[in-house]
């Protein structure tokens, strides 16, 4: 329900199968997903019908996913993660794969990243040790997930939450890349002002540069990304 979902007629005729297993845990939704290789597609459409306002954190345990778009493009690395902001279109293509996609409303999770808009289509490579360990907690997390009380997983989530913005946040490989002299201050407040003054017919790259307090080159230079 989430993606459109294709896959070609040769693959569809060949013992085609997939199997997806799925807990929901105080509105964070943990699934396995086992399938043949297939396209994925979330279109505005869809986005707009839906209205999810959710981060997806896959983790491939065989198989991969590719995409040319997001920050990194290329291929998610084995056993890596790899992120969807569920806002945002999506075009992608896996071979025959095994992941867990975890599922979290962008409450949950936004106000503890430092760059919550950076995080789409975002890979990080199972060499960093945060992955590693959000590999193994999401593991034993799917392992016990049926016996779990509803009690139990109000209080688990919160937990599951701030390891996903820890391992986000500390992780090198595929992390947002920033220029070393912008820092995150700067850029979270002109967001703030061109959220502010979306309404405003008069806003324009040099009152945002003035109220940002730097020059409309600077403003460009952190934005040419």
């Amino acid at each position: 329900c989430i993606f459109e979902v294709e896959a070609s007629s040769d693959v569809r005729q060949d013992n085609f199968k997939a199997s997806v297993d799925g807990h929901l845990l105080d509105g964070v939704m943990l699934a396995q997903t086992s399938s043949r290789q297939q396209t994925w597609h979330r279109s505005s459409q869809r986005i707009a019908a839906d209205g999810m306002d959710h981060y997806m954190v896959q983790l491939f345990s065989s198989g991969n996913m590719a995409t040319d778009q997001g920050p990194t493009g290329g291929v998610a690395p084995k056993d890596g993660l790899v992120v969807f902001d569920l806002s945002r279109e999506a075009k992608s293509a896996t071979n025959d794969f095994t992941n867990v996609s975890l599922i979290l409303p962008r409450e949950m999770v936004a106000p503890f990243l430092q760059a919550p808009d950076d995080q789409h289509l975002r890979y990080v490579s199972s060499e960093e040790p945060l992955v590693r360990l959000l590999h193994n907690q999401i593991a034993t997390l799917r392992s016990i997930a049926p016996d779990m009380t509803t009690a139990q997983a109000i209080e688990v989530v919160p937990h599951v939450a701030g390891l996903v913005s820890a391992c986000l946040n500390g992780t090198v490989n595929g992390s947002p890349t920033l220029a070393a002299d912008i820092p995150l201050a700067t850029i979270t407040l002109v967001k703030k002002i061109i959220e502010d003054g979306l309404s405003d017919p008069a806003l324009s790259p040099s009152i945002i540069a003035r109220q940002a307090g730097v020059a409309r080159s600077k403003l460009y230079q952190i934005f040419e990304a």
